[in-house]
């Protein structure tokens, strides 16, 4: 089975449904893709379990594998001016025109990461000091220790390539993040509320903690 069958098989089809907001910033941007993290962690567990498997259980070979695969059958299209989409990863996989950019890929390389034990970030940035604005989003793992560093950006076009110097950085770490997958609404939204409350302590934005922001 190749890659694309076994992710349509195994990520839910929920690409039409679109959640509109009428404006927003960068701040709120960020706080989307918060929020898309929990409804995707369950999207994709089958997909990386499945796809680790096939791996051998070999972290590396699964995080190129995983990379190449978006790069190959998502094209990298860059949201017009005025406007954001932040994408599941069902949107990627079951929509008839397969295009995201950094968000949506981050998403589904944070989610994969975390559904097989490949602890990770995301790491947003700018690429001046003097701009305070997020403008790209990227994802870290770290599949042994915290010295063996990957990079996961497909805006790149290369596994494990990086875009240096950045600054202004903002991280999600997903090791704070628990699968919800199977548990039960009530006790979903339980969670989920303590999660957001953990990711505002404990992240950063231009030198501002994240409780100031509105999520």
């Amino acid at each position: 089975m190749n890659l694309m069958t076994l992710a349509k098989n195994t990520i839910p089809n929920t690409s039409d449904k679109i959640v509109f907001r009428r404006d927003g910033q960068t701040e709120d941007i960020v706080s989307q893709i918060k929020d898309d993290l929990y409804e995707s962690i369950p999207q994709t567990r089958e997909f990386a379990l499945q796809l680790y498997a096939q791996c051998g259980r070999d972290a590396e070979a699964f995080m190129s594998k995983l990379y190449h695969f978006i790069v190959d059958n998502v094209n990298l299209v860059i949201d017009p001016v005025g406007f954001q989409f932040v994408k599941k990863p069902s949107a990627l996989i079951h929509a008839s025109e397969r295009k995201a950019d950094c968000k949506s890929f981050s998403i589904f390389f944070a989610t994969c990461l975390y559904n097989v034990g490949i602890p990770c970030r995301l790491k947003f940035c700018s690429w001046s000091p003097e701009d305070k604005n997020v403008r790209h989003v990227f994802v870290e793992a770290f599949p042994d220790d915290p010295s063996r560093r990957r990079v996961l950006d497909a805006n790149l076009k290369s596994y494990g390539k990086e875009k240096t110097p950045n600054y202004n950085n903002v991280f999600i770490d997903m090791t704070k993040i628990y699968s919800v997958g199977s548990l039960g609404s009530r006790l979903k939204k339980g969670i989920k509320k303590g999660l957001k409350k953990a990711i505002k302590k404990n992240s950063l934005l231009d030198g501002r903690n994240l409780r100031r922001m509105r999520l």
